[in-house]
């Protein structure tokens, strides 16, 4: 009456089937070198961006090495007050206050 062990084993070794042949697929491709897979074209345009990604990649970490030092060694709280702002900008301090002249 329930005669389905039989229709499971076959569907289990079809599906086996499908997966054995797609793992050795993949380990097929894993095999070649990269100069061999398809005349070599994938690899010649790899070949060819390569060193914008190393021109790009070593700005890059220059970079972030220069926010990463300045962000060690400035501190904003003191950095940002009003008056060392004012301080930099060159403009003469009296008593607190900055007079600025403009002329008539």
């Amino acid at each position: 009456m329930f005669n389905l062990g039989e229709a499971i084993l076959a569907l289990l070794e079809i599906v086996f089937g499908f997966w054995n042949n797609q793992v050795s697929l993949v380990f097929e491709l894993l095999g070649q070198s990269p100069t061999g897979f398809k005349g070599g074209g994938p690899w010649g345009i790899i070949e060819g961006i390569e060193p914008l990604f190393v021109g790009i990649g070593s700005a890059l970490v220059v970079l972030f090495f220069v926010i990463g030092f300045c962000a060690e060694s400035v501190d904003i709280r003191e950095e940002i007050r009003f008056e060392a702002i004012l301080c930099l900008s060159g403009l003469p301090l009296h008593s607190g206050w900055y007079l600025i002249t403009l002329p008539l």
